[in-house]
């Protein structure tokens, strides 16, 4: 499977996903349609799985793709990958694209291009292992490059980076110290003996070094068998060529896998020709895309408003709520304290004119019947707005409670109000 098709899935599965848990999200809040509280306390929830959903899926897609690489080499897989760049919208997909074109350009010899683009994304922002698999190939290219480097600076550049245990970075280390006993050193290394490599890349590159170490040993019928065998494959890549190209010579010495400069520069300038350059990417205004810090704004309060009504739900409905009486020559209103009602359970005991009456409530539909009227409430915010069911009446009477955040302007008076 190809990397366009690959995403292609992945995209469409990611949709499937998304939407799926949205309809059933819709679907749950219809079979509450008296439950208010129910849409917004569960959309936190929707939210988790959502996250959830694109952790699995990049875990899925990442597994998808070692399947493909274990199977092949995947030269046209990371070359699609580096593609992506150009078309990619956001700044996470064009990061992996430059990833991946520094893995392409290793595949292929183009070693300064590689040395570049790890040179630019060592000043981007980074997972560790993958500052950890850009230092492998850094080294590398420099050693199959000719570029200068010794073993205390390889020891050095490993001491500044972090992996997942010692383990692995001494594992790691060892393999670019063989390269270099390999390459630079001329001299015997066993430790492509003993490893193979979880992808095709990897094994066939171990299996090159192989054939070198087994060269300079004298084992010129198992370097051979090596080289034959890696001859068989995609002839892009660096290592098809270079054994190719030992096969081929007299002498068989290491200083013969030398590729001719300028065919060289002509191939590689046709692989590359499609790439996006970091060069390219690096320059930008400041401020020009400070609008997108923008969009920000709009899920956090989106979350805001639904911690609020978190916060509004589980405020306690149970105590007493202070009339609040409105004065029109100063435009404010304050509490009567001697005109409240009590909300405890399923019943509320109302006191007006120094009388105290006990009536039924409906604390679902906050519904009561005072002396023979109907009133329909609304509870929010420590609150209380009560409203008789009659379309002839339009009175609106407020009581507070001091689990309002008002409650102490409305003590002292100072709650502003508008003439009705």
């Amino acid at each position: 499977m190809s990397y366009s098709k690959l995403r292609k899935k992945y995209v469409i599965l990611l949709w499937i996903g998304m939407i799926s848990l949205f309809v059933g999200h819709f679907y749950l809040s219809s079979l509450y349609p008296d439950h208010q509280d129910f849409y917004s306390n569960t959309l936190l929830v929707v939210l988790g799985l959502l996250f959830l959903l694109y952790v699995l899926m990049n875990k899925w897609f990442g597994k998808e793709a070692l399947k493909i690489l274990n199977a092949s080499t995947g030269i046209d897989f990371w070359y699609e990958w580096s593609q992506s760049g150009n078309r990619a919208r956001f700044s996470i997909s064009k990061q992996s694209a430059r990833l991946a074109s520094v893995v392409y350009c290793y595949m292929i010899g183009d070693f300064s291009s590689a040395i570049d683009r790890i040179e630019y994304l060592q000043n981007q922002n980074i997972a560790r292992t993958d500052r950890s698999s850009l230092l492998g190939i850094f080294i590398k290219s420099s050693l199959l490059s000719g570029n200068a480097i010794s073993k205390e600076e390889i020891q050095k550049k490993f001491s500044y980076i972090s992996f997942k245990d010692e383990a692995e970075k001494d594992e790691a280390l060892q393999k670019q110290l063989a390269i270099y006993d390999i390459l630079v050193d001329q001299q015997p290394n066993d430790y492509f003996d003993h490893v193979s490599g979880s992808q095709a890349f990897q094994r066939l590159e171990n299996r090159y070094f192989k054939g070198l170490n087994a060269q300079l040993k004298g084992d010129l019928v198992q370097a051979t068998s090596l080289f034959e065998e890696i001859a068989q494959e995609d002839e892009r890549l660096y290592f098809v060529r270079m054994a190719k190209q030992w096969l081929v010579s007299e002498d068989h010495f290491l200083s013969a896998l030398v590729p001719a400069p300028k065919q060289e520069s002509d191939r590689l300038a046709t692989l590359t020709a499609d790439l996006p350059l970091p060069e390219v990417e690096l320059p930008k205004k400041k401020g020009k895309k400070k609008w997108k810090w923008l969009l920000l704004i709009f899920p956090i309060l989106f979350v805001g408003a639904i911690i609020m009504n978190l916060v509004e739900s589980n405020r306690p409905i149970n105590g007493i709520y202070y009339l609040s009486v409105d004065n029109m020559e100063t435009k404010t209103a304050s509490l009567n304290k001697e005109s409240w009602i009590k909300i405890d359970g399923d019943h509320v005991i109302v006191k007006e004119k120094g009388e105290e009456k006990t009536y039924p409530f409906d604390r679902e539909d906050i519904e009561l019947t005072v002396d023979g009227k109907q009133y329909d409430g609304i509870l929010q915010w420590g609150s209380l707005s009560l409203f008789e069911q009659s379309d002839s009446s339009h009175d609106i009477r407020t009581y507070v409670s001091r689990y309002s955040p008002m409650y102490s302007g409305y003590e002292k008076g100072t709650v502003r109000v508008e003439k009705h």
